[in-house]
């Protein structure tokens, strides 16, 4: 990649309440509309969504481990349904449509041939200038948004919602939670740290922030400006979001333009999972789920990537191989445990 040119830079971000998308135009042409991520439709008319194809370009992100994941259905009328279906995503149609655009992006040089080995993740890649696009929550997208814009002025980041008219979908309050070590030897104590960090304002600021005067200027009605000294600090990167207060968060002076309109977005068509709270325990299946997740980090992670010359065919593979697994067992385990889950909601 030539250093002295822009690159096309995007941020796909999927959040509790909404996703985004972050886009820079550069010197080379966008492909084609019809290459641009379908999860991810800009909705500002003079965004590309595309991935620019650039020599050298890398992988987004293949580092993370790949979770189990199945989708939980259920329906509640007024006579309360207790109907529950469980199945496995490579089940759903749309998955074999997921994976032939992916195909298609792969064959088109979207990303490197050895992405799946891969070990930067999709930040670190961003900012090095290897990546067009980087998915993240909002948090994230607030401060990678601040910091490679000032760490590269010449690059045109913008952000968009990565999920066009999708309704956002509100997470259980155990998604931003800190847990202390049941082993710990001073539980209170540590739950008292937290608690300063979060709800005493210099401490919860200076844990966000770092210095201030030295890493970051307050400007009052909650926005502040960093400074030159930033980058020994950088703003928002320092594992806070378990104990990030709204009442006390300042956002970046000059940060995304739009954050706004998309977050009032977000804010007004945001829906709850009727599953959010449940949680599955998979101690009586665990030897099943271990060997699917082998599965996820393998066969399906090249789905995921598009390295597959038979979508289909390499799908149903991949199911039977779950099957084999012991994927109707945990299935069935999760499926009672929902009901259960579901009937004590009466209670």
């Amino acid at each position: 990649m030539r250093r002295n040119s822009k690159i096309l830079a995007m941020f796909l971000v999927l959040i509790m309440l909404g996703g985004m998308f972050l886009s820079a135009c550069g010197q080379k042409p966008a492909p084609p509309a019809d290459t641009a991520p379908a999860a991810a439709p800009s909705e500002e008319p003079d965004s590309k969504a595309a991935v620019a194809e650039t020599e050298g370009t890398e992988a987004i992100d293949t580092s993370q481990e790949v979770k189990l994941v199945m989708y939980l259905l259920g329906e509640r009328t007024p006579d309360f349904d207790d109907t529950v279906t469980v199945f496995n995503e490579t089940e759903d149609p749309a998955f074999l449509t997921a994976v032939e655009k992916l195909q298609d992006w792969k064959n088109r040089g979207f990303w490197s041939k050895s992405a799946v080995v891969n070990t930067q993740n999709n930040k670190e890649s961003f900012a090095a200038g290897k990546s067009a696009a980087a998915l993240m929550n909002i948090n994230n997208a607030k401060s990678e948004y601040t910091n490679n814009t000032l760490a590269h002025p010449e690059w045109d980041i913008r952000v968009v919602d990565a999920q066009g008219d999708v309704p956002a979908i509100v997470q259980s309050y155990l998604a931003n939670g800190m847990c202390i070590f049941s082993k710990s030897k001073n539980p209170e104590r540590a739950l008292m740290a937290l608690d300063l960090l979060r709800n005493d304002e210099e401490l919860h600021d200076l844990f966000s922030y770092g210095i201030e005067g030295e890493h970051y200027i307050d400007l009052g009605n909650g926005k502040i400006e960093l400074t030159e000294n930033n980058s020994n600090y950088p703003y928002d990167t320092n594992g806070n979001w378990g104990i990030r207060n709204d009442k006390y968060w300042k956002s970046v002076e000059g940060g995304i333009p739009n954050y706004d309109k998309l977050y009032d977005k977000w804010i007004k068509t945001a829906q709850a999972g009727e599953f959010a709270a449940f949680t599955f325990n998979n101690e009586s299946v665990k030897n099943q789920v271990a060997a699917m997740n082998d599965i996820y980090n393998t066969n399906i992670k090249l789905l995921y990537l598009g390295f597959t010359d038979d979508p289909q065919k390499d799908i149903k593979a991949t199911q039977e191989k779950l099957k084999a697994a012991g994927a109707d067992e945990v299935y069935s385990e999760m499926t009672r445990q929902a009901k259960e889950w579901k009937d004590s909601l009466q209670e």
